[in-house]
This record gives structure tokens, C-alpha cells and sequence, in this order.
């Protein structure tokens, strides 16, 4: 629910920020909108953003419980899959520095990287 008072800040594919009467708060409205094909699919997903943002907040809790904190650094070795988005958006989120390594790596690969 926006407020008159509400100024946005950004408005991208995804969600909409604005400020609120806190100056370190701002508040996040997220979007139903879905687009495929570079924007040539379009359609309205009811309660897309809502669930975007229970699962990022989810994988946000489970980071902060093994003690990531903002400014951090964390790698994900794993292969292609849906989830590296969930997990990667809630590392985002959090602040946290994301290295990603592809899983056909060697062992020794990997740990370069890391």
C-alpha cells in the first residue's frame, strides 16, 4: 500500500523503492509482473513478489544463522539449478559478496577461486 508521503527512489523489473519517515528505512513494493523471451512474454503472477521475497528471506535467516554478516564473502559451488537464484538473491540481499563456481571445476579449480 503506497502513501502520499512516499517518494519513489527506484522502480526497476522487479520492485519498487520508496522512502518512508525513517531516513535509514526505506520500504520495498515488490511486483506481480513476469517476463520471458527479453520482454516479449509478459504476464501478472498473483502473489509473485510476495513469494519472491519469503524465499530469499528465508535463505537470508539460514546465512545470518551460520554467522554471514553484511560486507562478507560466500561461494556457491553447485550445479545449474532454480535454487542458486533463491540463494543467491537472499546473498544479495543480505549484503554478502557472491562468488559463484561452476561445479565441473576440479578441485583444486575451485578451491583457486575461493
Amino acid at each position: 500500500m503506497e502513501s502520499s508521503e512516499d517518494t519513489l527512489l527506484y522502480e526497476g523489473k522487479a520492485k519498487k523503492i520508496f522512502t518512508t519517515d525513517h531516513p535509514e528505512v526505506v520500504r520495498v513494493a515488490y511486483k506481480n509482473d513476469t517476463t520471458a523471451f527479453n520482454g516479449e512474454k509478459f504476464e501478472q503472477l498473483e502473489g509473485k513478489g510476495r513469494l519472491n521475497n519469503k524465499i530469499s528471506s528465508f535463505f537470508f535467516k539460514q546465512l545470518h544463522q551460520q554467522g554471514l554478516r553484511m560486507g562478507d564473502h560466500v561461494a556457491f559451488l553447485m550445479e545449474n539449478h532454480l535454487r542458486y537464484f533463491e540463494i543467491g538473491w537472499a546473498a544479495y540481499r543480505s549484503g554478502l559478496y557472491v562468488t559463484a563456481i561452476n561445479y565441473h571445476l576440479t578441485q583444486k579449480e575451485a578451491a583457486y577461486i575461493v
